[in-house]
């Protein structure tokens, strides 16, 4: 998987973009996270931040800058902000728990092991294209991409 245009059997790939806590730390941080996509032939575009209350506004960008995944790096604040940010886009993310307690990616049974979780990662994500509501929460699916929601969830914003 490419940041976009055509792979290896011309087929095409979605733009990729990771919205990044660079406090953050799971396995060997971000370094062993740029080695492990750059692996898997997936070359993000990146939107570091050094505080999560400022990930929604780099997720919105990085949408508005062509993102069809967004991979979000951070805990449970990041996320949250995240999907705040894109809620109502379609956009596809994709978590990486990286955090102190990571409660939706463990209740998602995504791993702390950094391979694992980009493994997840690249083939099931969040459907963050929902919208939210007056009260402060939205609604998103996990599903595997391509396939039918397997469950929803509804994380609080706040």
């Amino acid at each position: 998987m490419t940041s976009g245009g055509k792979g290896r059997h011309d087929v095409a790939r979605p733009v990729v973009a990771v919205v990044a806590h660079k406090r953050k730390r799971l396995g060997g941080g971000l370094g062993e996270l740029r080695r492990v996509l750059h692996e898997q032939g997936i070359e993000p575009r990146w939107y570091e931040v050094n505080k999560s209350k400022k990930a929604r506004k780099r997720a919105r960008r990085a949408v508005k800058e062509g993102a069809e995944l967004v991979f979000v790096w951070g805990g449970d604040g990041t996320v949250q902000r995240c999907l705040d940010g894109l809620a109502g886009r379609d956009v596809t993310v994709a978590l990486l728990p990286a955090g102190t307690a990571n409660l939706l990616a463990t209740n998602l049974g995504i791993p702390t092991d950094l391979r694992a979780a980009v493994d997840i990662a690249s083939t099931a994500a969040i459907a963050a294209s929902t919208s939210a509501s007056s009260t402060g929460s939205i609604s998103a699916s996990w599903r595997a991409r391509g396939s039918t929601p397997a469950s929803s969830l509804t994380p609080t914003v706040g």
